[in-house]
C-alpha cells in the first residue's frame, strides 16, 4: 500500500526571480492583499523570515471545473468545491537556501492534516536566459489511508497564488502567450522496477486485465505494441468514458523512460498538445515510477490537468499492486 507521493508544477512568470523570492523568504505579511485565496497570515513563533518561524495561514480552496472529479473524501470534496469555507494551517519553515532561492515549508496543524499524515511544500525560482523566471512548487505528502486523493486542489491554489504575485509585481504581460507547462507526480513502487518498466515498455495489452476500472481496452492501430511510433487507441474511464489515440514517441531503455504524443481524443478539445512521460528509477532499494505532462491549454480558462495526473498515478498503483500479487 502506497501512501506517499509527490506533485511537482513548474510556471513561467516575467518577475525578476530574487523579488519573487523574497515574497516567500521574508514578505509573506503582504500575500493576503496579493491574493484573494489568503485571508490572513499570523506569526505566532520567531519572525517573517528565519527558519523554524511558526506561521498560521487562513485560506480558501478555489477549484476551476475539473476536467473529472475522482474519490474526493465527502468532507473535503465540500469544501474544496464550494470555495467558501476558509481552511487555516500552521506551518514551519523548514529551508532556506538563498543561493538556489529555494523555501521549504512543513505544515504541522491544520485541516490539510486529516487526510495527510506529512505534508510539505517546496518554492523553488531559477532565472530564465533573458528575462522572467521559472517557479517549481513541489508537494511531498503522505496520505493517512490509500482512499485519500492526491492533493491536487493545493496545486492549484499554488498555481494560482504563482500567477496572482507575478501580476503584483508588475512584469506580467497584458497578454498570456501560448507556453508549454508541466506537471509531474511520482509514487513509491514495492514491485521490481524491471517488471514495471516491462509493462509500459511492452506489454501494454495486459492494461485491461491490470487495471480494469480505469482501462476498458487498448488496441495497436499501427506499428506493434513495442516499437517507438507505433499508435494504439486507448478506451478509459476518466470520470466518464474517453477514447484517445496515442503514439510512442521516445523510448529510452537506459533511463527506462518512455513517451507518449496524443494524436486524437477528447482531451485536445481542452489541450493543443498533450505529452505524458513514465520513467522508473530507483533510490538505494527503493523505486519510484514518476509521470510528467507537457501541455498547452487551449485557452486560459482551461484549468491544468492535475485530475489527469493524478490519473496517471492511479494506474501507476494498479500496475504494482498486479505485479506484487504476480511475483
Amino acid at each position: 500500500m502506497v501512501l506517499q507521493g509527490i506533485l511537482e508544477t513548474e510556471i513561467e512568470i516575467m518577475a525578476p526571480a530574487a523579488k519573487f523570492f523574497n515574497i516567500f523568504r521574508n514578505q509573506n505579511h503582504h500575500i493576503p492583499n496579493i491574493s484573494d485565496s489568503i485571508h490572513a497570515i499570523e506569526l505566532h513563533e520567531g519572525d517573517w523570515e528565519t527558519p523554524g518561524s511558526v506561521k498560521q495561514w487562513t485560506y480558501t480552496l478555489v477549484q476551476k471545473l475539473l476536467l473529472f472529479s475522482k474519490n474526493l473524501t465527502p468532507e473535503f470534496s465540500s469544501k474544496i468545491l464550494d470555495g467558501n469555507t476558509a481552511l487555516s494551517v500552521k506551518e514551519t519553515v523548514e529551508e532556506v537556501d538563498e543561493q538556489n532561492k529555494r523555501v521549504k515549508f512543513n505544515c504541522f496543524e491544520g485541516e490539510v492534516l486529516k487526510e495527510f499524515k506529512s505534508f510539505k511544500s517546496t518554492v523553488q525560482v531559477t532565472p530564465k536566459d533573458g528575462e522572467g523566471s521559472l517557479v517549481k512548487w513541489t508537494i511531498e505528502f503522505e496520505k493517512l489511508n490509500e482512499d485519500i486523493p492526491s492533493p491536487d486542489a493545493y496545486l492549484v491554489l499554488v498555481q494560482k497564488l504563482t500567477k496572482e504575485i507575478d501580476d503584483h509585481l508588475g512584469f506580467s504581460q497584458p497578454k498570456v502567450m501560448a507556453q508549454i507547462a508541466t506537471l509531474e507526480v511520482q509514487t513509491e513502487i514495492k514491485s521490481s522496477a524491471d517488471k514495471f518498466y516491462e509493462i509500459f515498455r511492452s506489454k501494454q495489452y495486459l492494461m485491461p486485465k491490470i487495471c480494469p476500472e480505469y482501462i476498458k481496452g487498448v488496441q495497436v492501430v499501427q506499428g506493434d505494441w513495442e516499437a517507438v511510433g507505433s499508435i494504439k487507441l486507448w478506451t478509459y474511464v476518466a470520470g466518464s468514458s474517453e477514447i484517445v489515440k496515442d503514439t510512442v514517441e521516445a523510448i529510452d531503455d537506459k533511463t527506462k523512460s518512455i513517451t507518449y504524443n496524443i494524436l486524437e481524443g477528447k482531451i485536445l478539445t481542452y489541450y493543443k498538445a498533450y505529452k505524458s512521460t513514465v520513467q522508473v528509477t530507483t533510490r538505494g532499494q527503493t523505486a519510484f515510477a514518476k509521470w510528467t505532462v507537457e501541455y498547452e491549454r487551449q485557452n486560459e480558462e482551461i484549468p491544468d490537468p492535475n485530475n489527469y495526473v493524478e490519473f496517471l498515478a492511479c494506474i501507476s498503483k494498479s500496475v504494482d499492486a498486479y505485479l506484487l500479487k504476480m511475483w
